[in-house]
């Protein structure tokens, strides 16, 4: 069976997001000093901001869940019609939607992680 580079990158980002989650699920619970309620309190998670690993493992959960939750939205569009024109233009308005979402939550944890104000 041979995939579409779409659903292969569809599937990559499904195994990615376990990774990035678990390592996310990590730093919240065993792996911080004060453990789970400690490493959920506000001033915490901030520091963890700080650190540069965390800021990009951040940024990876918001490309791949971003990725792969706007190409299951298209997937599922495209079921509807199998129209040439209806399949640009869903590709298109989801590809603006995630690029919206990829640009605003970079800028969040720029915002966060650099200290911007």
């Amino acid at each position: 069976m041979r995939f579409s580079p779409v659903m292969l990158l569809h599937y990559v980002t499904a195994i990615l997001i376990l990774a990035f989650g678990a390592v996310h699920l990590a730093t919240h619970s065993f792996l911080d000093p004060a453990g789970y309620s400690g490493g959920i309190a506000y001033f915490t998670v901030i520091s963890h901001f700080w650190n540069p690993l965390y800021a990009a493992t951040l940024e990876g959960i918001l490309v791949t869940v971003a990725y792969h939750g706007f190409n299951g939205v298209r997937n599922i569009l495209l079921e509807f019609r199998q129209d040439r024109s209806w399949n640009r233009a869903v590709t298109v308005l989801l590809l603006l939607f995630g690029t919206v979402v990829i640009v605003y939550g970079t800028r969040t944890i720029l915002i966060v992680s650099l200290g911007w104000r």
